[in-house]
């Protein structure tokens, strides 16, 4: 051996080593990430199912499961239809061998509520239908007089059955009449009876009480009501029948470009006739009107009666609910039926537009967090009967036509197969000619691959799906991004994009194989080669295909479109492959080559060729480490580089024992975990688990979206958002222009975190006020309002203890520290820096400064005119990079509001500078002490900062380690995570105060 060969000989050892130690240390790293990984999936997994254990989300799946029938019955009825008038007659005849005409005539007592607005021809008809047509005889009527008195006609006939007035008004809501009525029954049971009912057969009320009584689990029951025209003159007979109603049931709205869609009631039930298979079975329904329902008295009073705040309307439906909570069912009654006049013929007005407007808004902020769920879970709960409509979902797609030469085509198809599969319907919504748009409103889900499908355009009551593959970043800079209902990651990095953004994403979901159609099989001679790969090529580099090393004896081809005019490939592009012959392809081929886009390289995203051809047989190479080591534990061979590569094809093309029992390996993995039957239920796992998240909305005092970033308020809630998504938390930031729109009521929780304008809290949600700032505009009032005031001011906090009833509990602002401590950056070093706005007022760290001529530079809105324009950087500086210019500066100044500073409240920008690593001066604030010691130098005229400029200029050293300790005590116990993880608790702890 030479001289020349040996030195060779010994810096390829050398190289040689130095490999297997960078590739031992990236192993160890990915195993601590692994590890990580999955020390994180368990703390989900415990949380996850802590979260489906809370009552709120018990009681949304068990509406969820009464609402999706209905729906789909309401879906599968013709409404309108009226080709045929039946006249109540008729109805009534065709019944005779169906209703009871008789029945128990005796039993518990049964209170009938009735409100008299007329005083005359309707009370004395609906009397007559309880003595002449009402078999059933122990009960009572209490009547409350709300009629004129000089129009009304004194009651002179023996009806046969007590009778009992309650004096009322004309002017008073019929809520408040039949809280009176309620207040004076006397019998076990209550019915709660407008004044337009007339009964069909004697043995309805006998029906209603005979199903309550056999059935413990029902708190109400209630008659099906037949709609009669509206001419309350005519003989009930010869009334035109107009439809029918059987309890209620909801819908979601659509929602506006900035809102989210709102739940709304609708009746069950059609504007044609009814069959008589309508009156046969009790049916468990969602919720009930006020028309006419059945319940014991003491749990109607248990549950303090009708809310008044309604005013004739919802009331029911709110009544009904509230027993829903408590865990009861409510139910129509087949066997029990009544006439009813379409109108309030009777002298009952409906509610006008601005009591109608006020019940709905009473509605949702009492009612949307559940409805909102239930419906949306609804559309997850699988069909039992064979005669129901199969849930409908849609799946975005570039192009339905398979030729069309997208590669989402494949995945939408092949999810839609095993969707179908599992008793769906499936439609593919093509993004050609915006046909994604035309979708039906009989689309129950819908399942987006897209970035730029703009899902509020979506069926309103849809639940909205986000499977996200490829670049995160471009579905989050979407303006309809928060619009989805569930967020699908395909790996953890793009999960810790989606939650650092405030999002609170579901497991990892990535891509998977349809099992029956990639399986071993034998190789097609058409197709036959040592490696191939399929991939189109849309202009970005693939450099694991464009720098691949070819020896000359080697069958190479590339199948796609683009690959022709890549002069280094054109030889090995075989053009575009039918999906059907992808199978051959991978069949007839000993190993694939994988080349990541760089996106999906980043995240850690694997492509769907990747389990397609494992699950065929073949081997697949990639240069995707991240996604080889989430999905297949790293047993999925990398590649770092074309010369690596064409080492990992020489090892697998000569060792075919090798390649084939590595392929086993990774096939069991594809087909025990990553095929679309197993897809589907992953996917329904994810979106039920998404929906059981606890939803907080973070009310901030910004005005609206367009002046968010100047507002320091707006980034608080960011950082807070993010933290608390991290927690297993939905958060939703809600500027003040947003706090009163529909949909925004549709959440669990409500911090408001206290700037300026003052919100109403809502009896659905568990209501946070913290007070951040200005704490001398916030009374004791405003405060009694919420269920727990968190203060950041141990001071202050000492001081409303006393001043008021609810819980205070200290919770001082925080610092959102970057995953990796900022460096200094040269193009930012500043002596002397101030970030923040004039606040129209003289700020005192500034006043300081100039008096002194510090090197002061100065960032922050309002400056124009008021400072030297040498001093002045800017209005912006970006937020993501402030850690960075705190770190960068010599020294940074921060001040308080005097009374902020006299009560305690430290400034945000003080944890945020420690955070980041940076020096702070800031002038004496209450409580300071109590949090830092005595870490942070502060200042309160132009001679003591002149002193600590000079202290810092001769032993900055020193202060360097000061700051280094506060920084300790920041991290360890002042960051929004923190801050997020004791929300989260604190939340548990609160008692909703409606009951449950």
């Amino acid at each position: 051996m030479t001289e020349a060969e040996s030195g060779s000989g010994a810096e390829s050892e050398k190289a040689l080593r130095a490999a297997l130690r960078r590739e031992r240390q990236k192993r160890a790293e990915l195993e601590d990430r692994a590890a990580n990984l999955e020390a994180e999936l368990a703390k989900q997994q415990r949380r996850t199912a802590d979260l489906s254990n809370r009552r709120s989300v018990r009681m949304a799946l068990r509406l969820a499961e009464l609402v999706k029938p209905v729906v789909r019955l309401a879906r599968r009825q013709p409404r309108g239809q009226d080709s045929t008038a039946t006249t109540a007659g008729d109805l009534a005849s065709r019944l005779s061998g169906i209703l009871p005409t008789s029945g128990p005539t005796s039993g518990p007592l049964v209170s009938i509520v009735m409100v008299d607005r007329d005083g005359g021809h309707s009370r004395d008809r609906f009397l007559s239908g309880l003595r002449n047509s009402t078999a059933y005889r122990s009960f009572e009527v209490v009547l409350a007089d709300c009629y004129p008195n000089e129009a009304a006609e004194p009651m002179t006939e023996d009806w046969g059955f007590p009778i009992r007035v309650v004096a009322g008004n004309a002017a008073m809501s019929y809520a408040r009449a039949v809280n009176l009525c309620v207040a004076e029954a006397t019998g076990e049971f209550v019915l709660l009876m407008r004044g337009d009912l007339a009964p069909i057969s004697a043995g309805w009320l006998g029906a209603l009480v005979a199903d309550l009584q056999a059935n413990p689990k029902r708190a109400a029951v209630a008659p099906v009501l037949v709609d009669l025209s509206p001419d309350p003159e005519q003989p009930i007979d010869a009334a035109v029948v107009a439809g029918y109603e059987k309890g209620a049931a909801f819908h979601l709205r659509r929602p506006t470009a900035d809102t989210r869609p709102a739940p709304v009631t609708s009746s069950i039930g059609t504007t044609a006739a009814p069959s008589p298979e309508d009156f046969v079975d009790s049916q468990p329904v969602p919720a009930l009107p006020l028309g006419c329902i059945l319940s014991g008295t003491a749990l109607v009073r248990e549950l303090g009666a009708i809310d008044e705040g309604f005013v004739n309307g919802l009331e029911g439906v709110d009544l009904t609910l509230a027993m829903g909570q408590r865990g009861y069912e409510v139910a129509v009654v087949g066997q029990a039926a009544l006439f009813r006049y379409r109108r309030a013929a009777l002298g009952e007005k409906s509610a006008q537009p601005a009591a109608h407007s006020a019940n709905t808004r009473r509605f949702a902020e009492k009612w949307d967090p559940l409805l909102s769920r239930s419906l949306l879970a609804a559309q997850l709960v699988p069909e039992d009967t064979g005669d129901q409509v199969p849930t409908t979902v849609a799946i975005t797609t570039t192009r339905k036509d398979p030729a069309g030469g997208s590669s989402d085509w494949e995945v939408a198809h092949e999810l839609g197969n095993a969707l179908e599969a599992d008793g769906y319907e499936v439609v593919l919504a093509e993004a050609h000619n915006d046909g994604w748009y035309e979708i039906g409103d009989d689309v129950s889900i819908v399942i987006s691959l897209h970035a730029d499908y703009d899902v509020r355009k979506a069926p309103s009551g849809a639940l909205k799906l986000a499977w996200i593959h490829g670049a995160t970043s471009d579905w989050m800079v979407q303006p309809w991004f928060r619009h989805y209902n569930v967020y699908v990651p395909g790996s953890q990095a793009s999960a810790a994009l989606l939650v650092a953004a405030g999002i609170a994403a579901t497991e990892p979901l990535p891509l998977a194989t349809n099992e029956q159609r990639f399986f071993p099989h034998p190789a097609d001679p058409a197709f036959e080669n040592d490696f191939a790969a399929t991939a189109n090529h849309h202009g970005s580099p693939r450099y694991g295909l464009e720098k691949a090393i070819v020896h000359a004896h080697e069958r190479f081809s590339i199948y796609g479109r683009g690959w022709a005019a890549v002069p280094k490939l054109n030889r090995y592009s075989r053009g575009p492959v039918r999906y059907e012959d992808l199978p051959d392809v991978y069949a007839s081929s000993k190993v694939i080559i994988d080349a990541a886009t760089n996106s999906a390289n980043t995240e850690g995203v694997l492509s769907a060729p990747i389990f397609d051809a494992t699950a065929t047989g073949a081997l697949v190479l990639t240069d995707n480490a991240a996604g080889s080591e989430e999905i297949f534990a790293g047993e999925l061979p990398v590649y770092e580089h074309e010369k690596h590569q064409r080492e990992l094809l020489d090892q697998y093309l000569k060792d075919e024992a090798l390649r084939l029992q590595t392929v086993q390996k990774l096939r069991r993995t594809v087909l025990d975990r990553h095929t679309y039957t197993r897809r589907v239920g992953d996917i329904r796992k994810a979106a039920l688990t998404a929906l059981s998240r606890p939803r907080i909305a973070l009310k901030i005092g910004t005005p609206g979206r367009l002046a968010s970033r100047f507002w320091g308020d707006t980034y608080f809630a960011e950082a807070l958002a993010a933290s608390l998504a991290g927690e297993g938390a939905n958060p939703a930031i809600q500027y003040q222009s947003d706090w009163e729109l529909p949909g925004s009521h549709s959440v669990d929780v409500v911090i408001h975190i206290r700037g300026l304008g003052t919100y109403v809290p809502k009896p659905a949600h568990k209501n946070i006020l913290w007070i951040i700032s200005h704490p001398e505009q916030v009374s004791e009032t405003e405060c009694e309002a919420y269920d727990l005031v968190l203060v950041a001011s141990e001071p202050y906090a000492d001081e409303l203890r006393s001043r008021v009833a609810v819980p205070v509990e200290v919770m001082h602002q925080a610092a959102r520290p970057d995953p990796s401590p900022p460096e200094p950056d040269a193009e930012i070093v500043t002596e002397v820096l101030f970030v923040g706005n004039t606040r129209g007022r003289p700020r005192r760290a500034i006043e300081h400064a100039l008096a002194i001529n510090a090197p002061l530079r100065v960032y922050g809105q309002g400056w124009d005119g008021i400072l030297p324009e040498s001093y002045w950087a800017g209005e912006h500086f970006p937020n993501e990079r402030l850690g960075a210019l705190y770190a960068s500066a010599g020294v940074n100044l921060n001040d308080h509001w005097p009374d902020m500073a006299r009560l305690g409240f430290i400034s945000n920008r003080v944890f945020d500078i420690v955070a980041a690593g940076g020096i702070v001066f800031t002038d004496p604030v209450a409580g300071l002490e109590t949090v830092f010691g005595d870490l942070i130098p502060t200042f309160d005229s132009a001679e003591q900062l002149q002193d600590l400029l000079d202290r810092l200029h001769d032993d900055r050293d020193g202060f360097a380690v000061r700051m280094q300790r506060a920084q300790d005590i920041v991290l360890q116990d002042h960051t929004f995570a923190a801050r997020a993880r004791r929300i989260m608790e604190l939340i548990e702890e609160i008692e909703p105060r409606q009951p449950m």
